[in-house]
């Protein structure tokens, strides 16, 4: 009777220590293994972390929990870019009084591709906080975890080298007037990123001075190296050309280089010439659209004209590559296999009538 009465007590004096008030515990640190993650910047990824928290001992009960987490654009507390819900609870009974308590939390967490990017846009690291809280809300710790996008850089883009080429991987060049010739910057970067840039040229005339063909903008993630390919290069006249691709954004620590053509001659379309004949208004097609056999030419009459020539030029000023005569009673007409023979389906043309 006394042994059970003993037992009794006992069990009531443990559970009454199981049951102590876990206010008398807090945390005391917390950390995440590992504290930096690297992520690539152009897919969704997931990655692992470990949770150690300590508590203040005693013995009794004792629960620590794995509140809400978020991502942050910036070092917290800045732009929350998403929540994440609350984690797992630990809890340790101990009978016997310690120090302190070790709870351990294992998280695998998603980091989405569209928060990567909003944090390469923003040009500022990305984060992950988790808040752990002890049973007792006594103490709430946050825990970081910098989150580095491609090759271990999150922050602003770096231009650091670059390389400029003619087609064939020259970086000088022999041309005609008139030749279709591009060009091809290939530029190495370090971080994440808005690349912007201009193609330029400069013709070898007194003032010399660069002019802009085409401006670009590229995103580039993870460092990654970038080819930008030119436009047609314009091969107008004779002497000496420069073309560049000029990085505008983010500056680079070194001047853009120069690629050189020397043109010989004036292409023949590009001549000037007078017309043969009096200009009269073209009514249709209008000017600088592809050609074809259903292209229906239409001019104003004038009044005297014994007859008409209808004229397709490559540039606004340069000379006629096809023409064909139009009867005087003409207003409209089609233009000739003849004449469309002499055209390419793929570029755009300007008619030009001229009453005889």
């Amino acid at each position: 009777m006394i042994g059970a009465r003993f037992a009794l007590l006992a069990a009531l004096g443990l559970a009454a220590m199981l049951g102590a008030d876990p206010a008398a515990a807090a945390i005391t640190s917390a950390r995440a293994t590992p504290g930096v993650q690297t992520v690539p910047g152009d897919r969704s990824v997931g990655i692992s972390i470990t949770y150690s928290i300590r508590i203040t001992g005693g013995a009794g009960s004792f629960t620590v929990d794995a509140d809400d987490g978020a991502f942050y654009i910036g070092v917290p507390p800045g732009v929350v870019a998403a929540v994440v819900p609350p984690g797992l609870t630990r809890t340790i009974n101990s009978a016997v009084a310690r120090p302190f308590y070790n709870f351990t939390f294992t998280e695998r967490l998603n980091v989405p591709l569209d928060i990567i990017r909003q944090a390469i846009a923003a040009r500022q690291p990305l984060y992950y906080r988790r808040e752990f809280t002890d049973d007792g809300f006594i103490s709430s710790t946050p825990v970081d975890v910098r989150i580095n996008i491609g090759g271990g850089i999150a922050g602003r883009l770096t231009v650091s080298r670059m390389r400029l080429m003619l087609e064939g991987g020259q970086t000088v060049c022999s041309a005609a007037a008139g030749d279709d010739i591009t060009a091809e910057a290939y530029i190495e970067t370090e971080g994440s990123g808005l690349l912007r840039g201009t193609w330029e040229m400069r013709e070898t005339l007194p003032d010399g001075n660069f002019r802009t063909l085409k401006t670009v903008q590229i995103p580039v993630t993870a460092g990654r190296n970038v080819t930008v390919k030119s436009p047609r290069l314009p091969l107008s006249g004779a002497g000496r050309v420069d073309f560049r691709f000029t990085v505008t954004e983010p500056p680079p620590a070194f001047a853009a280089p120069i690629v050189t053509c020397l043109v010989a001659g004036r292409h023949p379309l590009l001549q000037p010439d007078v017309p043969a004949g009096v200009p009269v208004k073209v009514l249709a097609p209008k000017s600088f659209m592809p050609l074809d056999r259903n292209t229906q030419v239409v001019w104003q009459p004038k009044e005297g004209a014994k007859a008409y020539r209808i004229e397709v030029l490559a540039e606004e000023r340069g000379q006629p590559i096809a023409a064909q005569e139009m009867k005087a009673e003409d207003t409209s007409g089609k233009l000739s296999p003849l004449a469309l023979e002499k055209l390419d389906p793929k570029r755009r043309y300007k008619i030009r009538v001229l009453a005889q």
